[in-house]
């Protein structure tokens, strides 16, 4: 595989948070134009409390038209580095802190063929729940056992297929 030149590129801010990014390609007989996004890195935890609880987040989504169940999680903004987002959105989703050591999931390109920013995953079981906190508007804070979480999914979000026997040995523990 050979690594192709680019040979013109144009950016175009579309808000704060997106910028559409146009770049031609040379091509062995045709010059070819690629476009794609490129957006601030995004942070996702898998936390679970002391109750063996997995902490989500329920909130609507424009880009899909619904309301989703994620992963607390955030953009990583300027000045700011993967590990200090992911403590600071789940403080601000969930009203959890992060007591301990977070630990790296790992890094990578979620979607290499439109995106252009980086997905960074962690996991904390060191949780302490905030007395203080006050909850996002429109983020609702979801506690599921982890030992009903498959049920839960497919009942209450019927288009979620999610697998969760792999995670369910090391996390019951």
């Amino acid at each position: 595989m050979i690594k192709k030149e680019i040979i013109k590129e144009n950016r175009k801010e579309l808000s704060p948070w997106v910028t559409l990014l146009e770049r031609t390609i040379k091509g062995n007989t045709n010059d070819e134009v690629y476009h794609s996004f490129e957006q601030f890195d995004y942070v996702s935890i898998v936390a679970v409390n002391d109750n063996k609880e997995l902490l989500l987040v329920e909130q609507y989504r424009p880009a899909v038209n619904s309301i989703t169940l994620e992963l607390p999680g955030g953009l990583v903004e300027p000045g700011e580095t993967p590990i200090s987002c992911i403590r600071k959105e789940l403080i601000e989703e969930t009203g959890y802190e992060s007591m301990g050591e977070l630990f790296s999931l790992g890094n990578y390109y979620p979607d290499t063929g439109r995106l252009a920013n980086r997905f960074y995953g962690f996991y904390s079981s060191n949780l302490t729940k905030l007395s203080e906190w006050r909850p996002e508007p429109d983020v609702k804070p979801i506690l599921v056992p982890l030992e009903i979480l498959s049920d839960y999914l497919n009942i209450k979000y019927a288009c979620i297929n999610f697998k969760t026997s792999y995670f369910k040995p090391n996390l019951l523990t």
